[in-house]
């Protein structure tokens, strides 16, 4: 399928990233975040990251998009609320500056990727979700006005 939209979620990319993730922490149903980020889901996937933490990013150095699969892990992080290990804002702050399509100057990703960076930057450990488009949304978003 490829990407639907311009935010770090609408693509198979990062959700398959995320997919991997899950397998490492053992926890399904991980999208879309503001579910993860509800205060009963919250804890438990948080404790998860946190304990596979080290599982989960060792993979991202295996990964072809590697600037990707930081973003993902990045976002979820925020939707927990998880505070980031010592070194990782660098690492996630490194992915937007690596963003290949944004750096390509595609204007939506640029301001998807600004919109990262921004929260990466004054991310102070309390959940935090940042909003994109699944792709039946956007599905959905295209079929208006179909007749």
């Amino acid at each position: 399928m490829g990407w639907w939209g311009h935010g770090i979620m609408e693509g198979d990319a990062p959700l398959d990233y995320l997919a991997e993730i899950s397998r490492y922490i053992e926890q399904s149903g991980l999208y879309p975040f503001s579910e993860v980020a509800k205060p009963k889901r919250r804890a438990a996937v948080r404790k998860a990251l946190e304990a596979g933490w080290v599982l989960a990013r060792g993979k991202g150095e295996e990964v072809c998009e590697k600037e990707i699969y930081i973003q993902v892990l990045a976002c979820l992080a925020m939707a927990v609320g998880m505070k980031f290990p010592r070194g990782f804002k660098a690492k996630a702050l490194w992915a937007a500056d690596n963003d290949s399509w944004a750096n390509d100057g595609d204007p939506g990703r640029r301001a998807k990727v600004e919109e990262y960076r921004a929260a990466v930057k004054g991310y102070k450990g309390v959940s935090l979700v940042l909003e994109d488009k699944g792709l039946f949304d956007a599905i959905a978003d295209k079929a208006k006005g179909w007749t």
